[in-house]
């Protein structure tokens, strides 16, 4: 989106559908997008024909040049994740994602496996190369102890901006219904502990909601419960003082 406005007043962006060239990924529905520098990457997902495994580059900044962005499939080597939707694929650098959970034959499987995805990039905007990404999964300690969330998709998974970072992951669902358990992952090691101890009362249990980082607090907004869909938001603050739920009011 792009947009600008007077001073002021509030910008107002316009959403626009940008040229491409390459094989764009087929169609899908409850897949993951992340943004690494100039790159969008897309993973997996649902489509007509069952859950996928397949990953997609779009290189934005080739548009600097040719005035395209440039489509590109890519190829994972190492550990690859098999297919999934409903899944996280989180940013923790511009070159590093890490993809935790999902489900696999509409949901009588679910994942709780944890993957981290390195990124090379190679080439210019003015001569695009070939993205390579090599993949790695928990293993050790990460994979045996007992301290793992149990297995989801329609969670959310945030990057804590702390030295050293860390992932927040809260809710979604498995077998037995929707889930409001809150978990830490320090993406180094891909080992997991279970959220300390944290004040207020949390969100309800839910899935596929919507959250995002605002600073060092945590918002979601909505999502599901079964049958029941949510319009409520929560925040939870992460800073030093310790963890701290708390309900938004809304303003009907």
């Amino acid at each position: 989106a792009r947009g600008g406005g007077s001073r002021g007043k509030p910008r107002q962006g316009t959403f626009f559908e940008p040229s491409t060239v390459g094989a764009a990924p087929p169609p899908r529905a409850d897949h993951c997008c992340v943004a690494l520098g100039g790159h969008i990457v897309v993973h997996g997902g649902n489509s007509a024909h069952g859950p996928l495994e397949d990953m997609y580059a779009l290189n934005v900044g080739a548009a600097a040049r040719s005035g395209a962005w440039r489509w590109e499939r890519v190829s994972p080597q190492g550990e690859v994740p098999p297919a999934r939707f409903g899944h996280s694929l989180v940013r923790v650098s511009d070159t590093t994602a890490v993809l935790f959970g999902g489900a696999d034959d509409n949901e009588f499987r679910l994942y709780n496996d944890t993957y981290t995805l390195r990124f090379s990039f190679e080439g210019t905007p003015a001569s695009p190369g070939t993205t390579r990404c090599i993949s790695i999964a928990a293993g050790g300690a990460a994979n045996t102890s007992s301290a793992l969330p149990t297995p989801r998709c329609g969670h959310s998974l945030s990057l804590v901006p702390t030295l050293p970072p860390s992932l927040v992951l809260f809710g979604g669902s498995n077998t037995r219904g929707a889930l409001n358990d809150l978990w830490t992952l320090d993406p180094e090691t891909l080992s997991w502990q279970p959220a300390g101890a944290v004040d207020g009362a949390p969100p309800p249990p839910r899935a596929f909601h919507a959250s995002a980082m605002v600073g060092r607090t945590l918002v979601v907004v909505g999502g599901r419960n079964g049958y029941e869909y949510l319009r409520d938001a929560y925040t939870l603050n992460t800073g030093l003082g310790g963890g701290r739920w708390a309900r938004i009011a809304w303003s009907a």
